[in-house]
């Protein structure tokens, strides 16, 4: 989260978007799958699986937190750059490409 150029919106954890419920079906789906080649004795490649339902977790996880960026709220890190590049933060349609991103 101290990598974000804005702040997260506080209760992000319960926030509810379809697309992060799109990311869970295919989480289930590969847990499956793993239990499927696990069953079969196919260690290898289950264990392949594994390590991509740990990345899709964190994909998840990073997926809920960025659309849960408080845009009016940037991080000084952000400021700063903004101030570098003669950037106003405030102005609604630089808000509004940064909600489009």
């Amino acid at each position: 989260m101290n990598e974000f150029s804005f702040e997260v919106i506080p209760g992000w954890e319960d926030a509810h978007f379809s697309e992060v419920d799109d990311v869970q079906v295919i989480i289930d789906k590969t847990i499956e799958s793993y239990r499927i080649f696990k069953k079969a004795g196919k260690i290898k490649e289950a264990n392949l699986i594994k390590e991509k339902i740990k990345e899709t977790k964190y994909a998840k996880q990073h997926l809920k937190l960025v659309m849960n960026l408080d845009f009016n709220k940037p991080t000084q890190k952000m400021k700063d750059m903004a101030r570098a590049n003669n950037i106003s933060l405030n102005d609604p349609a630089i808000v509004e490409e940064f909600k489009k991103i």
